[in-house]
C-alpha cells in the first residue's frame, strides 16, 4: 500500500473512531466475549450492551443477529418461595419440630394457605417423606429433612435455558410446571456478534493510538460560557443516520368515530341536514316520543340554555 492510501486510511480509521461513544468503545474491545460475559465485565447492562452492538454493526464494525430462545425463570410464587422456602421445605421445618401432627395442627403450624398446604403434603408423600393415617407422621430422620430438595436446587438455579436442561432439572420443571405461578417460560433474544474485518482495523487503530481524553459529546452551557472546549474535540455525529419516527397529533377518538358514521351515511344515499345547534325541548325530546323521566332530560345529561 502507498504512503498516500496509507494515509488516507489512517484518516478514515480517525473518523470512524471519532464516532464512537465511551460505551461503544469498550464493547468493541471486549467483543469476544460471550453476551452475558460481556455485559459483566463492562459493567454495561444488557439493554445498553444491546444497542451499543446495533451501533457497532450499523457502522460495519460488527455483524449482528438474534436467536430466539426459551428461558425457564421465576414467577411470582417463585420468586417469594426462593426467599422464604417452598410450602413443602415449610411442612418439613413444623414436622421436624413435632413429628406427628393431625392435619389442622399441621396446617396452621407451617403458616401456609389452603392449596399450598394441599400441594406440600401430595410432595412429601409422593417423596415418601411422610405417612397419612389420621395424622401426618415424619417417616426421615433430621439428615434428609436437612438436604436440599431437587425443587429447591432448581429454582436456585434459575434462568435456565429449556432446551439445555438436565434430566433431573427437566423432572422439576415438569413438576413445578403443575403448580401456580412458580416458574414460566420466557422469550429471549440471545444476540450473536462477529466482529468484521474492519472492526479489528478499528480495533487495533485504538490501541496504537492510546486512550485520549473522551471527546465531548453534548454542548451545554457551561462549556461555551466556561470555554471548556478548547483543547478538545468534540464526537462526530452521523447526521443521516434514520431518527425514531415522529407522530404528529391525531383526532379526538370520538370525533373521528362521528366523522366515519357521516361518510358511510352519505355513502349510502342519505342526505346530511344542517339546524341549529341549540334546539328546542319539544323536537329534541317530545317529538321523538321520550319520557318524560328518562335520564336523558337530566341537567347532567343535556346542556340546557
Amino acid at each position: 500500500m502507498s504512503k498516500k492510501k496509507e494515509a488516507e486510511s489512517m484518516r478514515e480509521l480517525q473518523k470512524l473512531a471519532e464516532t464512537l461513544s465511551r460505551a461503544e468503545r469498550i464493547v468493541l474491545q471486549n467483543v469476544n466475549l460471550e453476551f452475558e460475559q460481556l455485559c459483566k465485565t463492562t459493567g454495561l447492562d444488557s439493554t445498553t450492551a444491546i444497542h451499543c452492538l446495533a451501533f457497532l454493526a450499523k457502522k460495519g464494525l460488527l455483524k449482528l443477529s438474534f436467536e430466539e430462545k426459551k428461558l425457564v425463570v421465576l414467577d411470582t410464587n417463585g420468586v417469594l418461595y426462593s426467599r422464604e422456602g417452598l410450602p413443602e421445605r415449610k411442612l418439613l421445618n413444623a414436622l421436624e419440630q413435632k413429628p406427628l401432627l393431625n392435619i389442622e395442627e399441621a396446617a396452621t403450624l407451617s403458616k401456609l394457605s389452603e392449596n399450598e398446604f394441599r400441594a406440600a403434603l401430595g410432595v412429601l408423600k409422593k417423596k415418601d417423606f411422610v405417612v397419612v393415617n389420621g395424622k401426618i407422621a415424619l417417616k426421615v430422620g433430621k439428615e434428609k429433612i436437612s438436604e436440599k430438595l431437587p425443587q429447591e436446587n432448581f429454582l436456585e438455579q434459575l434462568p435456565l435455558a429449556l432446551e439445555k436442561l438436565t434430566k433431573e432439572q427437566q423432572a422439576s420443571f415438569e413438576e413445578l410446571s403443575k403448580r401456580k405461578n412458580i416458574i414460566m417460560i420466557e422469550k429471549a433474544k440471545k444476540p450473536l456478534y462477529e466482529i468484521t474485518s474492519l472492526g479489528k482495523e478499528l480495533e487495533a487503530y485504538i490501541k496504537s493510538v492510546g486512550t485520549k481524553e473522551e471527546p465531548i459529546e453534548k454542548v451545554s452551557r457551561d462549556v461555551i460560557e466556561k470555554e471548556l472546549w478548547k483543547g478538545k474535540h468534540f464526537r462526530r455525529y452521523d447526521v443521516s443516520s434514520a431518527v425514531p419516527n415522529i407522530y404528529g397529533g391525531k383526532r379526538q377518538p370520538y370525533a373521528a368515530f362521528l366523522e366515519f358514521v357521516r361518510d358511510k351515511l352519505v355513502q349510502f344515499g342519505f342526505e346530511e341536514m344542517t339546524g341549529s345547534i341549540v334546539e328546542n325541548e319539544f323536537w329534541n325530546f317530545d317529538a321523538l316520543f321520550q319520557p318524560q323521566f328518562h335520564v336523558a332530560r337530566e341537567w347532567s345529561s343535556t346542556y340546557y340554555v
